[in-house]
């Protein structure tokens, strides 16, 4: 050894190469390297065109995401868009608010006109069926009178004949006595 550092020699090193290794020595670690059973894998035919194939499509692949890449948007892009997508929700929203309280206010408008109308009408119905009754009222009164007054009539028409036989009935015997 050498006193720099406990290397070794150039010298020793190339005695080291040069030097032999014992055939007996070397012969057992080749059979013992052969006695190892390692598994092969062995690629077939088709097992190979089918990873060519495979490898076709990958590219095929790649390519299409490439060309697609310059089409996708960026983050800027995107953002821009949804920016503008937002602003025409909130003005549509605006509009629809707008609308929907002019609807309401239209609505509560006919509200009023329908009650309001539906109001003169029961008083007009009113009024009529009070108008109706009072004209009812007055042609009973007038028809009840009339029955009255046919009534009497009626009466003394009945009467006549009785008073007729009653007269016959007196008068009679003294006309007969009287024109004896």
């Amino acid at each position: 050894m050498n006193s720099e550092g406990g290397r070794k020699s150039s010298m020793d090193e190339l005695l080291e190469k040069n030097r032999r290794p014992d055939p007996v020595a070397q012969a057992k670690e080749q059979l013992a390297a052969a006695s190892a059973v390692v598994p092969c894998v062995a690629v077939t035919e088709e097992n190979w065109s089918r990873m060519i194939g495979l490898q076709r499509s990958q590219l095929q692949m790649l390519e299409q995401l490439l060309r697609t890449m310059d089409s996708l948007m960026t983050r800027k892009q995107l953002e821009s868009m949804l920016e503008e997508q937002r602003d025409w929700l909130m003005a549509y929203t605006e509009e629809m608010m707008r609308m929907t309280q002019k609807y309401q206010s239209v609505i509560l408008q006919e509200a009023e006109n329908t009650t309001a109308s539906m109001k003169s009408m029961t008083e007009e119905l009113s009024s009529q069926a009070g108008k109706m009754s009072e004209s009812f009222g007055s042609c009973l009164s007038s028809e009840k009178k009339r029955m009255g007054q046919y009534t009497r009539r009626l009466f003394w028409i009945s009467l006549i004949p009785s008073f007729l036989l009653l007269l016959i009935h007196w008068l009679l015997p003294l006309m007969i006595s009287l024109a004896s």
